[in-house]
């Protein structure tokens, strides 16, 4: 565990999924469950494949517990593309690296043809590997430009024009000889005689019906309920 505790990295901007699938990773392995905490580190994985904690946990996983070295030097080297770097941390994954490397030579069978072949199939089950996160990195970079895209389009939509507001009031009624009239805007005797009597020059007629509130045409407004005689 003291190897471990070594590289407890904390990893900024982390997406929230990502983060905590590290977190119960971390539980597992501080629990000796570590095939559960490799499971975990491989979601992880499939959530970012570009983690560089990661991909070193999980290589340290697969090399301290003997469990698959070429995975555990694919994962390291992995990280070592992500973190590059001179440091002390490099350096010491480096050596890691060529210890898997010398422990995986001695599983090697001495008959050659056997391990050509076994070589061959581990190169592609590395290649393997480094295609599905090819694969995986592009399906992540699609999804991000698609979700970017959508929020410009919503952003560069028009709001919808407003809903015209019915005028609540009723129309107004026309002339009518005999009748009660309400005075609209621009209303004058003359036009209103014209439009009851047909002839604007009977607006007299109106005049007298409706003094005293009338006494000259200049005294009709608009609002006023006036009377059409007949």
């Amino acid at each position: 565990m003291g190897l471990l505790a070594a590289f407890a990295l904390t990893s900024a901007g982390c997406g929230r999924k990502a983060a905590d699938l590290e977190r119960q990773a971390r539980g597992r392995r501080e629990v000796e469950d570590i095939r559960g905490a490799l499971e975990l580190y491989h979601e992880v994985l499939e959530a970012d494949p570009r983690r560089p904690l990661a991909h070193l946990q999980a290589g340290i996983l697969y090399e301290q517990y003997d469990l698959d070295l070429l995975r555990a030097i694919y994962h390291l080297e992995r990280y070592l593309e992500l973190d590059p770097g001179e440091g002390k941390q490099q350096e010491l994954v480096r050596q890691i690296i060529e210890r898997a490397r010398l422990a995986y030579a001695t599983t090697i069978p001495d008959q050659p043809s056997g391990a050509v072949r076994e070589l061959a199939a581990r190169d592609r089950q590395i290649a393997g590997l480094r295609e599905r996160v090819a694969e995986l990195e592009a399906e992540l970079a699609r999804e991000r430009e698609a979700a970017r895209e959508a929020r410009a389009a919503l952003a560069a939509r028009p709001p919808p024009p407003p809903r015209p507001t019915p005028d609540p009031r009723p129309p107004a009624a026309s002339p009518t000889a005999g009748r009660s009239y309400v005075v609209k805007s621009g209303d004058t005797l003359s036009g209103i005689a014209r439009a009851v009597y047909g002839d604007a020059g009977q607006w007299n007629r109106i005049l007298e019906a409706n003094q005293p509130m009338l006494r000259s045409p200049q005294d009709l407004r608009p609002g006023q309920t006036i009377t059409i005689p007949p």
